[in-house]
């Protein structure tokens, strides 16, 4: 860090970099979805840390109905303590909304704010999401404590957990084009919609993915295999 540049740039990463922190420090202590990870760094210390990944298909379709496979959610944000750092979550945030993420291929960041885990959103509005509808939801926990989601990875009813009371969530997006225009932004920065040979939707229609690469065939088409998320489909 420059003395001019008091936050460490985000850099790409693995779930096991973050993990310790998520454990430490997250209210939900695991990975939940992993997905594209990006770390914060102070010499060869992670001191905090992003998951992002595809929201529930549900989720997509609300805040992108003409196109899901534009929303990106961030699933999971981590940093160690005020107390070990001197800049704000916000500031490596706000840097990775602008140059890291591939804002052409995803125009919509979706996530939420726990309020129920002391998570009001402060972070997410001084980075210049938008804050949207708050809900109150049910707050589980497992066995030995620890707050889980009610669903598992796979979309199912989780077992094992016990109804601990309420909190309230708030949604918060951040778009990089206009509402109903989420295609045209993809298309307009060379993604285009290739079909996966031998594959179809839940719907019956026919399955694709999304590659920027003119000659890239759909098995190529991505770093991660977004295309196995039923979102991808619009």
């Amino acid at each position: 860090m420059s003395i001019e540049q008091r936050w460490p740039i985000p850099e790409r990463g693995t779930m096991r970099d973050i993990l310790p922190l998520l454990q430490r420090y997250h209210a939900y202590q695991g990975a939940g979805v992993v997905g594209d990870v990006w770390v914060c760094r102070e010499g060869r210390r992670v001191v905090a840390g992003w998951s992002w990944s595809p929201p529930a298909p549900g989720a997509a379709r609300k805040y992108a109905p003409a196109c899901p496979a534009a929303v990106l959610a961030l699933s999971r944000m981590v940093a160690v303590p005020k107390a070990e750092r001197d800049w704000q979550i916000s500031k490596p945030l706000r840097w990775l909304m602008l140059h890291g993420l591939d804002r052409g291929r995803w125009p919509v960041l979706l996530t939420y704010s726990d309020a129920g885990a002391g998570h009001l959103g402060t972070a997410y509005q001084a980075s210049r999401w938008k804050g949207g509808e708050t809900v109150t939801r049910p707050v589980y926990e497992d066995e030995d404590g620890v707050r889980r989601s009610p669903y598992s990875n796979g979309g199912g009813k989780a077992g094992g957990l016990r109804l601990m009371g309420h909190t309230s969530i708030t949604a918060w997006t951040h778009r990089a084009c206009p509402a109903g225009q989420e295609e045209a932004h993809m298309v307009a920065h060379g993604w285009r919609r290739v079909p996966i040979p031998g594959r179809v939707w839940r719907s019956g229609a026919p399955a694709f993915t999304w590659t920027n690469e003119p000659d890239c065939n759909a098995n190529q088409a991505s770093l991660f295999d977004w295309s196995a998320h039923a979102w991808a489909e619009c």
